[in-house]
């Protein structure tokens, strides 16, 4: 375990995505987030069911998503449908 501990940092108050989402698509980020965005977490309930969501949602989503409140670019019926169907 002690060989190891060169490779880590003490516990900070800032948090950066990991290791385990590099493969994810970051077209945009803000950097690293402060703790009290995410931790500690809420439990709430939605559709009958429970779940741990991030102390400060849509702050949380900002550090991911330039507009969190959009629709996706990459979601829907592409452009060069519409146009042939209107023809």
């Amino acid at each position: 375990v002690t060989e190891n501990r060169r490779h880590t940092v003490p516990q900070g108050s800032q948090i950066y995505f990991g290791l385990d989402n590099l493969e994810m698509d970051h077209k945009y980020h803000k950097g690293y987030m402060p703790e009290e965005v995410l931790f500690p977490l809420k439990k709430v309930m939605w559709e009958g069911e429970w779940f741990w969501i991030p102390n400060q949602p849509e702050e949380f989503l900002s550090y991911e998503f330039a507009d969190i409140w959009g629709f996706p670019e990459d979601v829907g019926i592409p452009a060069h449908f519409g146009l042939e169907m209107c023809e």
